[in-house]
């Protein structure tokens, strides 16, 4: 897929956030159904938005024909938020998630992460910018084979060069101590296990400490144990302050997120929020 060349370019800015619900056990209710055409939602507890998405479609053209992925697609995501989408193949998940890391473009509209119009960088600037502000998680982990795993991390930092080159190793073997791998940082990845090399995917996700993190189908390659272990590391990180997009099949994210965004044909079909009050803005653009 076209998003996972740009894995070593991931990266993250740190930034103060506020403390979000992290709570495994909150039970989740759909938004009232008045609002089942607003796309635009705001975390409960903050108005510090991350991501702000106004009038985006995308239509994509091929030998069969136009196609329309995303159609007026309006979206905020607050700080701190564990956001999940999910939706049925061909619902424009991915190409939801492509969109806000700058990998694809809008055909209309405008995407601002942090306040930067991600929409109309230059390339230049959109990978500079890119290798600062998102790390990603792939389903499919995208190490590199011929690297240790230790060296997998330090790769973003390599590209983007955020730290100095003396503090990239211990930086990485920190990363990778806190996600519970450290004691594989020297072996080459095909040596540890599907959950190991995706707890390292997340430490070299988390390598240029972005603003925002993106997770695409990070469980799909898990069995259930390890799965679960993703979505529990996941939680801790939100409640650390983390901003969290991750696009799921899998149903049981929702015991760890704070808003469930559900697409059907490019739109809206539903957002699932935790018992709290919800914060709508809004119908159609904000």
């Amino acid at each position: 897929m076209a998003h996972e060349r740009h894995f070593a370019q991931a990266s993250f800015c740190g930034r103060e956030r506020s403390m979000l619900r992290g709570d495994t056990t909150v039970q989740w209710q759909p938004v009232p159904a008045r609002y089942c055409n607003m796309t635009a939602i705001v975390d409960p507890l903050s108005h510090d938005v991350l991501i702000r998405l106004r009038g985006v479609s995308k239509t994509y053209i091929g030998a069969g024909g136009r196609f329309g992925a995303l159609s007026d697609f309006d979206l905020h995501i607050a700080r701190g938020e564990f956001a999940l989408v999910v939706g049925q193949s061909g619902s424009g998940k991915s190409t939801l998630l492509n969109l806000i890391a700058g990998i694809d473009r809008p055909s209309a509209g405008e995407i601002e992460v942090e306040g930067t119009p991600v929409h109309s960088l230059s390339e230049r600037a959109l990978s500079a910018w890119r290798g600062r502000a998102v790390g990603i998680v792939f389903q499919f982990f995208q190490l590199l084979p011929a690297l240790t795993v230790a060296e997998n991390v330090m790769l973003p930092m390599d590209f983007c060069r955020r730290w100095p080159l003396r503090e990239r190793r211990p930086r990485a073997l920190r990363l990778l101590e806190r996600l519970g791998v450290a004691d594989q940082a020297d072996k080459l990845p095909g040596a540890l296990s599907g959950g190991q090399q995706q707890r390292v995917a997340v430490a070299r996700a988390l390598a240029n400490e972005p603003a925002l993190l993106l997770a695409d189908e990070p469980t799909g390659n898990l069995d259930s144990t390890n799965a679960a272990a993703l979505l529990q590391l996941f939680g801790e990180l939100v409640r650390e302050g983390q901003t969290l997009v991750m696009v799921t099949h899998d149903r049981s994210a929702q015991a760890h997120a704070t808003r469930t965004v559900e697409l059907a044909d490019g739109r809206l079909l539903r957002v699932l929020a935790p018992t709290q009050p919800v914060t709508i803005e809004g119908a159609g653009h904000a």
